[in-house]
Protein backbone atom coordinates (compact mmCIF):
# COMPACT_ATOMS: atom_id res chain seq x y z
CA UNK A 1 0.00 0.00 0.00
CA UNK A 2 1.84 3.11 -0.76
CA UNK A 3 1.56 6.27 1.61
CA UNK A 4 -0.79 9.51 0.67
CA UNK A 5 0.09 12.49 2.05
CA UNK A 6 -3.43 13.55 3.26
CA UNK A 7 -2.22 17.44 2.75
CA UNK A 8 -2.02 16.90 -1.24
CA UNK A 9 -6.31 15.94 -0.70
CA UNK A 10 -7.51 18.66 0.95
CA UNK A 11 -10.48 20.29 -0.42
CA UNK A 12 -12.03 23.29 1.34
CA UNK A 13 -15.60 22.26 0.88
CA UNK A 14 -15.68 18.61 1.91
CA UNK A 15 -12.31 17.44 2.83
CA UNK A 16 -13.39 13.68 1.51
CA UNK A 17 -10.20 13.29 -0.37
CA UNK A 18 -8.24 14.05 2.84
CA UNK A 19 -10.39 11.49 4.53
CA UNK A 20 -9.63 9.05 2.26
CA UNK A 21 -6.00 9.85 2.58
CA UNK A 22 -6.38 8.96 6.15
CA UNK A 23 -8.44 5.67 5.70
CA UNK A 24 -5.75 4.45 3.49
CA UNK A 25 -2.65 5.54 5.71
CA UNK A 26 -4.44 3.19 8.65
CA UNK A 27 -3.22 0.14 9.57
CA UNK A 28 -6.25 -1.13 10.64
CA UNK A 29 -8.81 -0.26 7.34
CA UNK A 30 -8.99 -1.55 4.40
CA UNK A 31 -10.80 -1.79 1.33
CA UNK A 32 -12.79 -4.57 -0.20
CA UNK A 33 -10.31 -5.55 -2.54
CA UNK A 34 -7.24 -5.31 -0.01
CA UNK A 35 -9.27 -7.84 2.26
CA UNK A 36 -8.13 -11.50 3.22
CA UNK A 37 -11.42 -13.10 3.92
CA UNK A 38 -8.63 -16.12 5.46
CA UNK A 39 -7.81 -14.29 8.27
CA UNK A 40 -11.18 -13.06 8.24
CA UNK A 41 -12.90 -14.98 11.55
CA UNK A 42 -14.82 -12.07 13.40
CA UNK A 43 -16.65 -12.50 16.83
CA UNK A 44 -18.51 -9.56 16.25
CA UNK A 45 -19.53 -8.00 12.57
CA UNK A 46 -21.20 -4.76 12.49
CA UNK A 47 -23.03 -4.26 8.87
CA UNK A 48 -23.94 0.12 8.05
CA UNK A 49 -21.66 0.44 10.64
CA UNK A 50 -21.14 4.50 9.69
CA UNK A 51 -18.49 5.94 12.10
CA UNK A 52 -18.11 2.21 13.66
CA UNK A 53 -17.82 4.03 17.05
CA UNK A 54 -20.64 1.45 18.06
CA UNK A 55 -18.00 -1.34 17.48
CA UNK A 56 -15.24 0.64 18.68
CA UNK A 57 -17.09 0.76 22.06
CA UNK A 58 -17.74 -2.92 22.30
CA UNK A 59 -14.06 -3.81 21.55
CA UNK A 60 -12.50 -1.54 24.29
CA UNK A 61 -14.84 -3.29 26.59
CA UNK A 62 -14.27 -6.76 25.00
CA UNK A 63 -10.30 -7.53 24.33
CA UNK A 64 -10.22 -10.87 23.28
CA UNK A 65 -12.78 -11.07 21.07
CA UNK A 66 -12.45 -9.62 17.18
CA UNK A 67 -14.58 -7.20 15.58
CA UNK A 68 -15.19 -5.81 12.10
CA UNK A 69 -16.92 -2.51 11.54
CA UNK A 70 -18.22 -2.62 7.59
CA UNK A 71 -19.86 0.74 5.82
CA UNK A 72 -19.56 1.71 2.46
CA UNK A 73 -18.33 5.33 3.05
CA UNK A 74 -14.47 5.78 4.03
CA UNK A 75 -15.06 9.04 5.47
CA UNK A 76 -17.14 7.92 7.86
CA UNK A 77 -15.15 4.78 8.94
CA UNK A 78 -11.66 6.72 9.59
CA UNK A 79 -13.56 8.70 12.88
CA UNK A 80 -13.83 5.22 14.31
CA UNK A 81 -10.77 4.27 13.37
CA UNK A 82 -8.94 7.23 14.27
CA UNK A 83 -10.57 7.00 17.88
CA UNK A 84 -9.51 3.51 18.11
CA UNK A 85 -5.98 4.01 17.08
CA UNK A 86 -5.79 6.87 19.62
CA UNK A 87 -7.53 4.27 22.07
CA UNK A 88 -4.82 2.12 21.47
CA UNK A 89 -7.85 -0.56 20.54
CA UNK A 90 -5.99 -3.59 18.83
CA UNK A 91 -9.08 -6.17 18.20
CA UNK A 92 -11.00 -3.82 15.94
CA UNK A 93 -10.73 -3.75 11.59
CA UNK A 94 -12.70 -1.53 9.44
CA UNK A 95 -13.71 -2.62 5.79
CA UNK A 96 -14.56 -0.31 3.35
CA UNK A 97 -17.11 -2.47 1.83
CA UNK A 98 -20.89 -2.90 0.10
CA UNK A 99 -23.21 -5.56 1.99
CA UNK A 100 -23.34 -7.76 -1.11
CA UNK A 101 -19.67 -7.73 -1.26
CA UNK A 102 -19.73 -9.54 2.32
CA UNK A 103 -20.26 -12.77 0.79
CA UNK A 104 -16.70 -12.73 -1.09
CA UNK A 105 -14.86 -11.04 1.94
CA UNK A 106 -15.50 -13.95 4.69
CA UNK A 107 -15.71 -17.78 5.01
CA UNK A 108 -18.95 -19.16 5.50
CA UNK A 109 -19.48 -19.65 9.34
CA UNK A 110 -16.48 -17.02 10.40
CA UNK A 111 -18.89 -14.84 12.17
CA UNK A 112 -20.28 -15.11 15.47
CA UNK A 113 -22.77 -12.20 15.91
CA UNK A 114 -23.94 -10.30 13.41
CA UNK A 115 -25.33 -6.21 13.37
CA UNK A 116 -26.89 -4.64 11.13
CA UNK A 117 -28.08 -1.42 10.78
CA UNK A 118 -30.80 -1.67 8.47
CA UNK A 119 -32.55 -4.24 6.11
CA UNK A 120 -30.53 -6.64 4.25
CA UNK A 121 -32.13 -8.61 1.13
CA UNK A 122 -29.09 -10.83 0.51
CA UNK A 123 -30.60 -14.11 2.24
CA UNK A 124 -26.94 -15.71 1.45
CA UNK A 125 -25.73 -13.34 4.51
CA UNK A 126 -27.04 -16.08 7.11
CA UNK A 127 -24.68 -18.39 5.86
CA UNK A 128 -21.53 -16.51 7.54
CA UNK A 129 -22.85 -16.81 11.11
CA UNK A 130 -21.70 -19.56 12.60
CA UNK A 131 -24.18 -21.74 14.23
Amino acid sequence: MAFLNPKDFIITRKRKLYKFALFNNSAICFEFDEWNKENAEVDNLEIGAGTGFFSEALAAKNPTKNFVAVDVKADRLVKGAIKAEQDGIKNIRFLRARADQLLDAFVENSVKYLWEHFQIHIHEIETLVAD
